[in-house]
């Protein structure tokens, strides 16, 4: 039986540690996303080496919201009931997927995964150590993306921690808060949307950009860094009796389409990155065109998303052709030039 303290109540490590797992297990759901990008498909997985050795089980994930960046896996092992665990911070992109289920693998040693370096989750004053993140996924053989001009690293803190933060106008009105992320990809690094419940939940859920929120100066909540009428026009979802997020039906206007599909070989995957990281490191585009979604399936590549002005377009295609060839480049970029609202924010 589990003691309690001389007030009756159960002791604030306890408290704390049943805490992280119900966050856990709610996992900020991802769904409508593309196999093995599901945050709910991945939360409790088992991670194992290819010795057959257990490493751990995945217990989050660390994401830089402002700049739509998903910056690492949470991987803990020891401890009972997370209480005395010990917690390593992974590039998502180092565990594989092999398609068993509930188990994902990584190319490592036991003992060296377990002295490997991790780095600790923003503080109330800023971000973590550039330093100390990056020496983290060089022991993994990657490099982190604010290492590739693209973007500094941001405020980075667990996912669970973002499960109902408040989300406001820049006029102060209470928007809805945090219910999940959509399309977390680990092989990008990126995520696609947050999920946002108003607080009148006869409405549907909306989705807007990661980029389009930055913290309030307490940073326990966020703004919508943009006029009224983004939220109004964000793409919706529905909530099902079962808890499960489904988008609202592809034909309505405006309605989100569905996520690209990643193909599962080597070269799929490495073409994909090669062409995300040229995209990502380009500052002339704006933030949007630094986000256009990329996927490669059998050896031709999608890009999808909204450039700002042709140039900018042609410039994202110019990277696709140069890693995929030109004949392999599928083009679905939309050219919208940018608000005067959204000048403001862009970056």
């Amino acid at each position: 039986m589990t003691s309690r303290t001389p007030q009756g109540k159960y002791p604030p490590s306890l408290l704390k540690a049943l805490t992280v797992a119900l966050f856990a297990a709610i996992s900020l759901p991802c769904h409508a996303d593309a196999p093995g990008n599901r945050w709910d498909e991945i939360v409790g997985k088992r991670v194992y080496n290819r010795k057959g050795e257990s490493l751990g089980h995945v217990s989050g994930a660390a994401v830089d919201i402002e700049n739509g960046r998903y910056v690492g896996m949470l991987v803990s092992f020891g401890g009972v009931l997370s209480i005395g665990e010990t917690t390593k911070v992974l590039p998502p992109s180092v565990l594989v997927d092999d398609g068993k289920p509930g188990t994902l693998y990584l190319d490592m040693d036991k003992e060296k995964f377990q002295n490997a370096p991790t780095f600790e989750m923003s503080d109330k004053v800023g971000p973590p150590d550039p330093k100390t993140v990056a020496e983290v996924y060089h022991f993994y053989g990657k490099t982190p993306y604010f290492e590739k001009g693209a973007e500094p690293i941001g405020y980075v803190i667990r996912s669970s921690d973002l499960f109902r933060m408040p989300v406001e106008n820049l006029q102060g009105v209470g928007l809805g808060y945090v219910l999940g992320l959509r399309n977390m990809n680990r092989m990008t690094g990126r995520i696609q949307g947050v999920l946002i419940q108003p607080y009148d939940t006869t409405k549907p859920v909306k989705e807007v950009q990661p980029q389009n929120l930055r913290y309030n100066l307490k940073r326990n909540g966020f703004e919508l860094n943009d006029h009224q009428q983004l939220f109004v026009n964000a793409p919706r979802f529905n909530v099902q009796a079962n808890g499960n997020i489904r988008e609202d039906a592809p034909d309505r206007p405006g309605m989100p389409q569905a996520p690209l599909v990643h193909g599962a070989s080597a070269k799929d995957k490495e073409t994909t990155l090669r062409i995300d990281e040229l995209i990502s490191a380009d500052k002339r585009l704006s933030h949007y065109g630094r986000n256009v979604e990329v996927a490669t399936l059998n050896g031709k590549t999608t890009i999808r998303g909204r450039a700002t002005t042709q140039e900018n377009k042609n410039r994202i295609l110019s990277y696709a052709a140069s890693v995929a060839g030109a004949g392999n480049v599928i083009d679905r970029i939309e050219v919208k030039p940018m608000t005067e609202a959204e000048k403001q924010i862009d970056r």
